[in-house]
């Protein structure tokens, strides 16, 4: 048997990718894009508390909510959970793309964490739509082309999560 080779057949390095494969496939589970859509939320909860029909549609206010509490721009378009968001993402090194005409289809289309993915976007965030308006999220190459759970971009929109999760806990 060769030195290299294991009795599985396969060589030491094989296995240390499958291993950062499989640690990058159960980041995506903890952190997909139903996690976001809850971070969305509790931001909105937390900070903002807007009440706009985009965050209506968006899924970051419940019905319930709208009952309770000082809620600002309800059922109206002028959405104040917005640029607070997007202000929030750029503190935290995550950057975002508006992209009008986003497809998802074709022979090559990727999933990534529930997103799609789109590698030609150099940024973590890819948001389709003219209204700019959160309800179309996919990820650009800076979270999609991630090779291991320890990458800058993940553990950035890790954080966002986690920190946005405990505040509201």
């Amino acid at each position: 048997m060769p030195k290299n080779k294991r009795p599985c057949g396969r060589t030491i390095r094989e296995q240390q990718r499958e291993i950062e494969s499989l640690k990058l496939r159960l980041f995506w589970c903890a952190y997909n894009r139903s996690v976001f859509t809850e971070t969305m939320w509790e931001f909105n909860f937390l900070r903002t508390r807007c009440g706009c029909i985009n965050c209506c549609t968006r899924g970051s206010v419940e019905a319930d909510d709208m009952e309770t509490g000082a809620w600002h721009s309800r059922k109206t378009f002028n959405c104040v959970w917005q640029h607070a968001f997007e202000q929030e993402l750029l503190v935290r090194g995550l950057t975002f793309k508006v992209v009008c005409g986003l497809t998802n289809t074709g022979p090559d289309h990727v999933v990534v964490g529930g997103y799609d993915f789109y590698p030609e976007h150099d940024c973590h965030f890819v948001i389709g739509g003219e209204r700019k308006d959160w309800v179309v999220v996919g990820v650009g190459n800076l979270l999609g082309n991630a090779t291991h759970e320890l990458d800058a971009g993940l553990l950035r929109y890790k954080k966002l999560c986690d920190d946005f999760r405990d505040e509201y806990d």
